[in-house]
């Protein structure tokens, strides 16, 4: 096995570690980082030397956690409607994963995750329209940023519990920010 696979494995095994262990904590950081190593037969010093802190390996979990509902964040054939699709289907068959990612500490991560997915979905969508109504790729550029982050905080307040709709209803809302914005900005003055 490869140095990579061996680190890779060992990030894999302290991530499950983590989850398993968040039942009954109310925070990330609830969780002892001895209990972790000790759960995976492995010292302090090789869990600081894969992250720096529990928060980190947080933000790992969450990572891969959503690759695993919802797909690499460089898939081609990722449109809103399989995103939203994914999300909903994984609340049910991953509810302690995304208990744990209303804590607090995971929150961030969250966010920048779904700020990757949304920024790649937009950049097929977005780009396109852009250039045939004879905007700038700067515009378009900036355009999928605000996006991104619009979409973004909607998925994650709503995934931590903050907003309070079915994942249909969801759908609904994105699309209509997504598609609101756009009508405006790709016409050209």
């Amino acid at each position: 096995m490869s140095q990579t696979n061996r680190s890779r494995n060992t990030e894999n095994k302290l991530a499950d570690a983590l989850l398993a262990s968040l039942e009954g904590k109310s925070y990330i950081s609830d969780v002892p980082i001895r209990d972790l190593t000790a759960a995976c037969g492995l010292d302090r010093q090789t869990f600081y030397y894969h992250f720096k802190n529990i928060h980190e390996l947080a933000e790992f979990a969450c990572n891969r956690e959503l690759d695993s509902i919802i797909g690499p964040v460089d898939d081609e054939n990722l449109t809103w409607e399989l995103m939203f699709e994914r999300i909903g289907n994984g609340f049910v068959s991953h509810k302690p994963f995304y208990d744990a990612v209303a804590m607090l500490s995971s929150v961030r991560g969250l966010h920048r995750r779904f700020i990757a997915y949304c920024r790649q979905i937009l950049i097929r969508e977005v780009k396109p329209a852009f250039l045939e109504a004879g905007r700038s790729e700067d515009d378009a550029a900036d355009t999928i940023e605000v996006l991104s982050c619009a979409i973004a905080a909607s998925l994650t307040g709503w995934m931590t519990g903050y907003l309070d709709f079915e994942t249909a209803r969801l759908s609904e809302i994105i699309t209509g920010i997504r598609n609101t914005y756009l009508a405006g900005v790709t016409r050209v003055e």
